[in-house]
């Protein structure tokens, strides 16, 4: 728990870091769609490490690629509210603000997914709930990412829009 705990801070702090410079730099490149954009492919490369665990032969692998992972969801996470921001009028920023939130909690379906998962996978593997998290992970991950990558254009005349 120290481990994960001191792993996440570093991870949260390195994101930050890396994050700023790297969608200020992106901005000045890619302009409105830089959100939409690092949001497509810190979910894609979150989803390769995810699966990448699933490889993993000793925890601190583990560790490191969980740092990793973590770091670059701490860039993601940045881009959120820039996105949220661009897409929404500014008399209901609040309310969708709200909803994100709410929506996110609804996260912890996962961990009742991975868990009804690895149950399945008991007999059939040595590490049933590394195999289930890491599928899993990978899974939705892409998803996600081809998601957002498929929106960048959509995204973009919405943000447009919203702030003219």
């Amino acid at each position: 728990g120290e481990w994960m705990a001191t792993l996440g801070l570093v991870s949260g702090v390195a994101g930050f870091a890396v994050g700023v410079p790297v969608m200020q730099r992106l901005q000045q490149r890619i302009g409105l769609r830089m959100p939409i954009y690092v949001l497509s492919v810190c979910l894609l490369l979150q989803g390769l490490i995810a699966l990448a665990m699933g490889f993993a032969r000793d925890v601190p692998q583990l560790y490191i690629l969980w740092g990793v992972q973590a770091t670059i969801g701490m860039i993601a996470a940045m881009a959120i509210p820039t996105i949220l921001q661009n897409m929404a009028p500014v008399h209901l920023r609040a309310r969708i603000f709200a909803i994100s939130s709410f929506v996110g909690m609804a996260g912890a379906i996962s961990y009742v997914a991975v868990g009804f998962i690895s149950d399945r996978l008991t007999d059939t593997v040595t590490y049933p709930l590394l195999y289930s998290a890491s599928a899993l992970g990978f899974l939705g991950l892409l998803l996600g990412a081809l998601l957002f990558w498929r929106s960048q254009a959509l995204y973009e005349s919405v943000a447009r829009e919203t702030n003219s």
